[in-house]
């Protein structure tokens, strides 16, 4: 008996690294330091800022959209509500999340990565089931893992360092195992004239 494995339908991840990354880092940094009254928190610890309290984001975003755009032929955009920052403390790490339906790409910027901070890992989409919790209040999903043979694909980031994948991809990233905070800078794109 012979057994053939093919894997259909490739996923594209877009690996980018910002040439001037270290003045933009430094700028970003300083910005996000200096509002910290300003800033808003969810209880997946997403930190919330507006583009006024640091411009320098503007710059990120920017260039995400210029490069989606440039890759995929379409025009793309990010919301002011639709960007936070990601603050990842020692022990802790993001779990497996996407953001479908909705937007059509997702990125990742890294400002500030110590070693052994974790990778990013994608995960193969048909491993969990995306269930709801309904509280009174709100109407949240948890992944419930059942079960798969297929590893996840890890990137280890470095400052300055985007990726951007689209937002039906399953990804997480692991637990900071280092002594020090990771920050990220986490965006969505949407179509232009998309009403989710």
């Amino acid at each position: 008996m012979e057994v053939q494995r093919d894997f259909l339908f490739a996923t594209e991840i877009f690996k980018i690294e910002l040439h001037n990354f270290n003045e933009v880092n430094d700028l970003l940094l300083n910005q996000y330091n200096s509002s910290q009254k300003f800033h808003q928190q969810n209880a997946q610890k997403n930190r919330f800022v507006s583009m006024e309290h640091i411009p320098a984001a503007q710059y990120i975003l920017l260039r995400a959209t210029a490069i989606v755009e440039a890759l995929t032929k379409q025009t793309f955009q990010i919301d002011a509500d639709n960007w936070w920052f990601n603050i990842i403390n020692k022990g802790t790490a993001i779990e497996t999340q996407n953001y479908s339906p909705g937007p059509v790409w997702s990125g990742i910027y890294y400002l500030s990565v110590p070693e052994k901070s974790g990778d990013l890992c994608f995960t193969h989409q048909r491993t969990h089931i995306k269930e709801p919790k309904i509280t009174k209040s709100v109407k949240t999903f948890y992944y419930k893992y059942i079960g798969h043979n297929f590893k996840d694909h890890r990137y280890t980031p470095t400052p300055g360092m985007m990726y951007i994948f689209p937002s039906w991809l399953d990804h997480r990233t692991e637990v900071n195992n280092s002594s020090e905070t990771a920050i990220t800078i986490s965006f969505n794109l949407r179509y232009q004239f998309a009403i989710l």
